[in-house]
């Protein structure tokens, strides 16, 4: 797929490429003048904590079960109840991250994918696998929780579903940091930013 993105940009004289992964903007150096790393973001005017629901269930997955989603959903279970919301989208997204207490996400390679955002937007503490960069969107351990293995991922489940004000602080917390630096709003400012840098 990345090879047939950079043709496309190759093809069609693209002078400047907004990525999503940092690391791919190497990959598009000599084809384009600017390249920029550009996270993915989340629309705070309709992703918010819902007050129509309580955080009723300890551990939800929203999302599609792409790739080895499905498979450690599965082997995740078997030690803690998962609520599942298979492709829900819309208001049904919104109020169920607003259900969980701990919103379980995995990116795969090396996406950070709108959910990170989404999850803490709607104020549940996002529980994800490590991914690079990640850090320099988030303080790891205050504003949100990262995993390295499936033994760390245990752990940490059981930690932060039996110390409610750890996980209320930290879910607090990301929701603050990506009201504040990861609305399409702010992306927004960044994009008009950009323009005026390279114009």
């Amino acid at each position: 797929m990345l090879a047939e993105h950079i043709e496309f940009t190759r093809k069609n004289k693209f002078n400047v490429v907004l990525n999503s992964t940092k690391r791919y903007i190497e990959y598009f150096k000599e084809h384009v003048e600017y390249g920029f790393w550009f996270p993915n973001g989340y629309p705070s005017d309709l992703i918010q904590p819902s007050k129509n629901v309580g955080r009723t269930h300890g551990v939800g997955f929203c999302g599609s079960s792409i790739q080895k989603r499905n498979m450690l959903l599965d082997i995740v279970e078997r030690k803690f109840p998962i609520k599942r919301d298979i492709f829900v989208i819309g208001n049904d997204m919104v109020e169920s991250l607003s259900s969980y207490k701990i919103a379980f996400n995995y990116n795969i390679a090396d996406d950070i994918n709108f959910r990170t955002f989404e999850a803490t937007g709607a104020g549940a503490m996002l529980l994800t696998n490590r991914t690079p960069d990640v850090e320099k969107l988030f303080e790891i351990g205050k504003e949100i929780v990262v995993y390295e293995s499936l033994e760390d991922l245990y752990a940490k489940l059981e930690y932060y579903l039996n110390n409610e004000e750890k996980r209320k602080q930290i879910a607090k917390a990301g929701y603050i940091r990506s009201a504040r630096d990861h609305t399409y709003d702010k992306r927004s400012e960044q994009l008009i930013a950009i323009i005026d840098d390279i114009l």
